[in-house]
């Protein structure tokens, strides 16, 4: 079926996909300029295409010289393409080792050659030089990070895989014929370039894919996600807000809100710049973070002032969690605040009631709760409730965790 291809037709064909793909990807590039492993597929495209459009000069010079140069090109291609895939797949590519292996089988290659090793061996040292950069590749697929491209990993993974198996295949199939040298245009070598043109298409499809998703999530980040630190904003906390509010109304589970802010934050401000503002956001927020539960919902509504939303939290819990958030704050030490100075929050805690209420009344409750915890004296928890019923103490025993002082009476109140 393939022994009357032209190879070198087959070899132009695929240095035109892959120079279409190496055009895409620089484009892409271009438009979404935050994507180093769109860069790192264009190069590698542009190195296999040079290194396949080599074959037209055959007739030119030593058949030998050529086949060396493309080699070089192709696995030099491959290294490039597979640091890609790491990226993508959220690993740090090992550029380092990749650079010395594509070295040290560029050197062994040139040796077989100039010693006249001829054909088959080289050819063994091609698909081993593939085998390593190719599996690194798919070891990266299967070993992604970002569960949301997980799939779409794979199945680069599973097209990489057939091409090395078609690789070993042609392999068996020109030892076991005879046929050692690419020239003679052999069904076993054609049949092989046949299929890496569809897979190169296939795979060519799926990186296209990869990098649409990738540029959707990183849009829906950004609309959904404070760029300081990287909380959720006023847009995403409506969209989780509304599903758990939705939630507690199908279970009749309680949701409680805590409103908090910085203490006399226009002064560090004002003392040491926004840059170690900045930074003071930052450390609020990872510390606030790190008090919460998975399912819980940080958000910063603005300047200095972040929400939590709690589900399936009475008020006098809430209370416990934002003590607890107020003892770790009040006990951080940061370099850049050079005079020693520590900085606290007050913080107020409201719970949803009933389900006639909505989430911005529960967040105007805890704002107005935020209101007199700062009235009262800053550094403390305010809880304001609306129910007529006395309620459980909020703290019922000391919050006691290393380095922190427990939490006490004075700190909580709840009117």
């Amino acid at each position: 079926m393939f022994a009357n291809l032209d190879v070198r037709t087959i070899y132009l064909v695929l240095a035109v996909l892959s120079i279409t793909q190496a055009l895409l990807m620089f484009y892409v590039r271009q438009v979404h300029y935050n994507s180093p492993y769109v860069a790192e597929w264009a190069r590698g495209n542009m190195l296999i295409a040079a290194g396949l459009c080599l074959t037209l000069f055959s007739d030119l010079t030593s058949s030998g010289v050529i086949f060396s140069l493309m080699f070089m090109l192709l696995i030099w291609g491959n290294m490039h393409i597979a640091f890609g895939v790491a990226l993508v797949a959220g690993r740090r590519p090992m550029l380092r080792s990749g650079t010395v292996a594509c070295g040290a089988f560029m050197l062994a290659y040139l040796t077989a050659y100039f010693v006249g090793i001829e054909g088959f061996g080289r050819m063994v040292m091609f698909a081993l030089a593939s085998s390593v950069f190719l599996g690194y590749s798919i070891y990266c697929c299967f070993a992604a990070a970002r569960d949301e491209l997980r799939s779409s990993l794979r199945l680069v993974a599973v097209m990489n895989a057939a091409y090395l198996c078609s690789l070993y295949i042609h392999l068996a199939g020109v030892y076991f014929s005879g046929t050692i040298d690419p020239g003679k245009y052999s069904a076993w070598y054609s049949g092989l370039l046949i299929t890496n043109i569809v897979l190169n298409y296939a795979q060519t499809i799926m990186l296209i894919i990869i990098t649409s998703h990738r540029l959707q999530m990183e849009l829906q980040q950004q609309a959904t996600h404070d760029p300081l630190t990287n909380v959720f904003n006023r847009r995403g906390l409506t969209t989780l807000a509304e599903r758990d509010i939705a939630r507690s109304n199908r279970r009749g589970t309680l949701i409680s809100v805590l409103m908090i802010d910085a203490d006399h934050f226009k002064n560090i401000n004002d003392s040491f710049g926004h840059g170690v503002g900045d930074i003071v956001l930052k450390v609020m927020a990872t510390k606030i973070q790190s008090c919460l539960r998975i399912e819980d919902v940080l958000a910063r509504l603005g300047g200095e002032e972040f929400l939590v939303m709690l589900p399936d939290t009475s008020l006098p819990n809430a209370c416990e969690v934002a003590d607890r958030i107020r003892l770790s704050i009040a006990q951080l030490s940061l370099p850049e605040l050079s005079d020693g100075r520590r900085f606290t929050v007050s913080i107020g805690v409201a719970e949803r009631q009933g389900v006639q209420q909505n989430f911005d009344e529960l967040v105007d409750r805890a704002d107005q709760a935020l209101y007199q915890a700062k009235k009262n004296g800053r550094n403390q928890v305010f809880a304001h409730q609306l129910i007529k019923e006395p309620i459980k103490e909020a703290i019922k025993e000391p919050l006691r965790e290393p380095g922190l002082e427990p939490a006490t009476r004075k700190h909580v109140a709840i009117a």
